[in-house]
Parts: structure tokens; C-alpha cells; sequence
């Protein structure tokens, strides 16, 4: 499933390292499956993963309410740790928003808040359905659950992107270093081969006009 760029205006709402709201380095099987079970779990026929950072939203469907589009002012991904709408079209602070009006079919709404283990926000796992609806205590243990999971997925990603950084680096110091010892090489063989040719050319010539140890220092030399 393609991820969806979105812009936000909220900007400051919520925190992640860029790294972990990358939508190419996601591991999609994972996140896919994560959302399948949160649907599964409340019985409800769309499920999504919203990641944001300061700049962008991302948004990972499981599957989605016939006709559901995601808009740029996308509202949901709260800071709470679980929110919960039974009735979009009846709630005061949302009945309003453009995404309730242009999306009547999209009704109940519950997400829970990703957070990373530094505490850091990174979005929401969300769930969302056709009819006013409620979570029992069982579903919301559950789909908080899913949250961490999620969570966890996504600063493993994060890490395994750092490393590949410092490994890409890594390679790169190696590879100037490896210049460094190929120029190093080059410059010092041709002095040593200097050194090499005057200390047999001394010997030759003047190793009749030293005693032994001069000859011997000579042959240390070469």
C-alpha cells in the first residue's frame, strides 16, 4: 500500500526523528499487518498508521470506508494517549471540520498515540468506521498494544538507518584512507629506491675504503 504525503498546519504538535517517518525505509508488511489486526480487533472497516514529523504527515491504510479520502487538514492525530470519538457529525469540536462534512461515511473515530521510548511523539494508529461506535477495555488495552508495537517497529527502523549511515561513512573513511596509503606508498618509493641505488652504488664504489663495519653499515642501510 502507497503511503500518502499530506501537508499539516499544526506544525509543533508532534515531534519524530526524520529518519523514522521516512515512508520508503517503513517495513510495510509489518505496519500492514498492525492495522489489519487493529480492524480486525474493532470490528471496523478502515485502519491507518499516521506518522508526523514537523514538516509532513504520512498516512498507512489497511483498508479504507468506501469513498474515504484523506485531507490536507487531517485532524486526528492527537496528543492523548487513546482518543476516542463515538459520532463525528455530533462531536462539538469536529462536526465542523472539513473532513467530517466532506466524509459523512467516516463516523467513529478512536486513535492511539505513538510515542518512541524517549517519549517522543510520532503519530497515531487509528481506527475509523462507518457507524457511531464505542471501545470496550479489552480493544483499547489491545489497539495500545498495537501502538507500541508500532512505535517500537518504527525506532527500530530508525536505528537501522543510523547504522547504515555510519556504515556508508565508515566505507568512505576507508576508501580516502586507502587513497591516502596508495599516494603515501607512491611518494615514499621513489626516495627509498634513491636510497636503495646510492647505498649500492657507495658500496661498490668505496667498500674497498672502509673497514668492516662501515661496510656493515652500509649493508644495514639497503
Amino acid at each position: 500500500m502507497n503511503s500518502i504525503p499530506v501537508s499539516i498546519k499544526e506544525q509543533d504538535k508532534l515531534k519524530t526523528q526524520d529518519e523514522s517517518s521516512n515512508p520508503d525505509a517503513w517495513p510495510d508488511v509489518n505496519l500492514d499487518d498492525i492495522s489489519r489486526i487493529a480492524s480486525e480487533i474493532c470490528h471496523t472497516p478502515a485502519a491507518l498508521v499516521c506518522i508526523v514529523n514537523a514538516d509532513h504527515k504520512w498516512l498507512r491504510t489497511f483498508d479504507v470506508i468506501d469513498n474515504f479520502e484523506i485531507p490536507e487538514d487531517f485532524p486526528f492525530c492527537n496528543q492523548d494517549e487513546i482518543f476516542i470519538i463515538p459520532d463525528l457529525s455530533k462531536d462539538k469540536k469536529y462536526k465542523n471540520n472539513s473532513f467530517v462534512k466532506d466524509t459523512p461515511n467516516a463516523v467513529f473515530y478512536a486513535g492511539v498515540r505513538l510515542v518512541d521510548s524517549e517519549g517522543r511523539s510520532l503519530g497515531a494508529l487509528c481506527i475509523l468506521d462507518t457507524r457511531p461506535g464505542s471501545l470496550d477495555d479489552n480493544q483499547i488495552m489491545a489497539l495500545k498494544a498495537l501502538a507500541r508495537q508500532v512505535a517500537a517497529l518504527l525506532e527500530l527502523n530508525s536505528k537501522v538507518g543510523q547504522l547504515k549511515q555510519k556504515q556508508d561513512e565508515l566505507k568512505m573513511a576507508y576508501a580516502d584512507l586507502a587513497k591516502i596509503a596508495h599516494i603515501a606508498s607512491h611518494d615514499l618509493k621513489s626516495p627509498l629506491n634513491n636510497i636503495i641505488s646510492l647505498t649500492h652504488l657507495l658500496k661498490e664504489d668505496y667498500a674497498t675504503k672502509m673497514d668492516a663495519e662501515g661496510v656493515e653499515y652500509i649493508d644495514y642501510l639497503k
